[in-house]
């Protein structure tokens, strides 16, 4: 459609629109709504659209029935999407900006309120329109020049009921809907637009999230996530203040890649025996001494003395060991509780608790780091008590499911250590796969160990003096693209690869494959231009982490499935 024919539309329209009382403003604003999506982004930046504008904006302003306000948010949904911004909006009339604002919270709080669950299915679609507008307007408070400090303290108040809103909605679903799955487009949108606006606002985590995030986590009794989600929340503490702990213990930055050195082959060393345990003991007792280990271990840590950096090192390695007994174990009850389709969507919810706990672990450790004089020992004492908190729902919520139970297969007699391991080096599926990601777990672990640092002195580089604020800036933006990326990595190559899947049995392997050669070049990249390009730098670092990201759930999908047939 060219430009010409859209403006005789949208003129017409216009004419219609000058009423809510005109007899086809509900038909021309279902027909704004079918061809706005389909013109052109750069045909519709041509269009003098003033008239129309002028004319939405009037009805803004009128006293509308519930089912013209709906209509008519749909409307601006389509105009925004089709901007990418408000800022068209701002530009107009700021005025009319924030009377919209105001009309989502009107309707998000219509829809959230309904007593009768059901019929919110009924309007995800139009839940849907309202949060495109909000994830506009967050994108408005915090980067635009077109809102003036008034008209962002009119808004945020009215943002902040929204999320109540969409707080009190996932409590309600949880709570309250007897058939959930049906539930699940609205929940993760729900979760998604909250996401949103804790990366603008992290304390916005302690008042309106946190005592909320246990009964979240554990939705669907996949409890182990949440522990999960902890455990990766305390790593990178330790990775964001890891130049205040060379001053420390005054250590160049060889000492300080052991920390990670003694990490990893702890964990490397240890894993094979407790999957061979797990296998034959309680995994439910193996993940509560594996959490506790490494809360106990990581707040010990933080009281070792100036001269005894080889205390620290040692307890550092007794972290890998309390990982190792956890990570090996937990997939193994997720998988044996869920099958199928739904065993892909838990195991990806389960290793989307690694980027997002790694990456609050960043914001957390930075800032705590920050609130007690720079003091890096406090970043490490946060930890025991989610670790506390994980222990304790382990104990009470957590049954430890029938080995195989989702798929109708019996426990064989036990074998002994050494027969298991000949029987796992005849599977290639097995070999391969393990092979490939430890080289994906190498060049994430580089980057999520070195990166704050990297980007630290970058930022020095480019603006030829050091300033301590900016260290603090570094490691919470590391933390939010580390929490998007892998987010949206684990999610994206999840359901890239069911649908790929569909039509090509190897669907999960070359999906790996090709995500881990894509991010390549971008990694590459951010070596070479970090000194002069540092925004493109960022970009990159996140496209090179929501690719390598895409692997974690589809590799633990596909051994599922390779051991339960054989």
């Amino acid at each position: 459609m060219d430009a010409a024919a859209c403006k005789k539309i949208f003129d017409l329209c216009s004419q219609s629109l000058s009423s809510t009382e005109n007899e086809k403003f509900f038909e021309t604003c279902q027909l704004l709504c079918s061809v706005i999506p389909t013109i052109s982004h750069d045909v519709f930046q041509s269009l003098p659209d003033n008239i129309l504008l002028d004319n939405l904006g009037n009805l803004l302003q009128c006293r509308l029935r519930n089912e013209q306000r709906a209509i008519l948010i749909d409307v601006y949904a389509c105009l925004i999407e089709q901007h990418k911004s408000v800022s068209f909006l701002c530009t107009h009339n700021k005025n009319l900006f924030l009377l919209l604002v105001l009309l989502c919270t009107v309707e998000l709080r219509m829809i959230v309120e309904n007593h009768q669950i059901n019929e919110i299915l009924e309007r995800q679609q139009h839940l849907a329109a309202c949060y495109l507008i909000i994830e506009y307007t967050i994108a408005a408070v915090c980067q635009s020049d077109d809102l003036t400090d008034d008209n962002v303290a009119s808004v945020l108040p009215k943002l902040i009921e929204m999320f109540n809103g969409c707080v009190f909605l996932i409590d309600q679903i949880i709570d309250n809907a007897e058939d959930k799955q049906k539930f699940d487009t609205i929940l993760q949108a729900t979760v998604r637009i909250l996401g949103i606006w804790l990366s603008q606002e992290p304390i916005a985590l302690k008042e309106l999230v946190e005592p909320r995030l246990n009964k979240w986590l554990t939705y669907g009794s996949n409890t182990p996530t949440c522990a999960e989600t902890f455990k990766k929340f305390f790593e990178p503490i330790l990775k964001c203040v890891l130049e205040q702990i060379q001053d420390y213990f005054h250590i160049g930055d060889a000492e300080a890649g052991l920390l990670q050195t003694v990490f990893v082959c702890s964990y490397m060393a240890l894993a094979p025996l407790f999957g061979y345990l797990g296998d034959r003991y309680s995994r439910k007792s193996m993940i509560i001494l594996g959490v506790t280990l490494w809360s106990m271990t990581t707040v010990a840590g933080s009281f070792v003395p100036k001269h005894l950096f080889w205390l620290f090192v040692l307890l550092r390695s007794l972290v890998g060991i309390g990982e190792a007994s956890y990570s090996c174990v937990a997939p193994t009850i997720i998988a044996d509780i869920y099958k199928d389709d739904m065993r892909t969507k838990m195991l990806a919810l389960f290793n989307i608790a690694v980027p997002l706990g790694g990456g609050l672990g960043y914001i957390v450790g930075s800032y705590v780091s920050k609130a007690f004089n720079d003091d890096w020992r406090w970043a490490l004492r946060v930890t025991p008590a989610f670790g506390a908190v994980c222990v304790i729902l382990l104990i009470f919520l957590v049954a430890e499911p029938v080995r195989g139970g989702a798929d109708g297969a019996h426990m064989q007699k036990t074998s002994s250590w050494l027969l298991d391991v000949k029987q796992v080096f005849k599977i290639k599926t097995f070999i391969l796969i393990t092979m490939g990601f430890t080289w994906v777990a190498f060049g994430l672990g580089s980057l999520s160990w070195w990166g704050p640092i990297f980007l630290q002195k970058a930022h020095i580089l480019a603006s030829g003096s050091e300033d301590p604020k900016e260290k603090t800036n570094v490691s919470l933006y590391f933390g939010i693209v580390t929490c998007g990326a892998g987010i949206l990595g684990v999610l994206l190559g999840s359901e890239v690869a069911r649908r790929y899947r569909k039509i090509n049995a190897r669907g999960d392997p070359i999906v790996c494959g090709i995500a881990v050669l894509l991010a390549l070049p971008f990694l590459f990249s951010v070596l070479l231009l970090s000194k002069d390009h540092l925004i493109l730098t960022w970009i990159f670092i996140f496209i090179a982490e929501t690719l390598l990201c895409s692997n974690w759930a589809l590799i633990s999908d596909m051994l599922m499935v390779e051991f339960l047939l054989i």
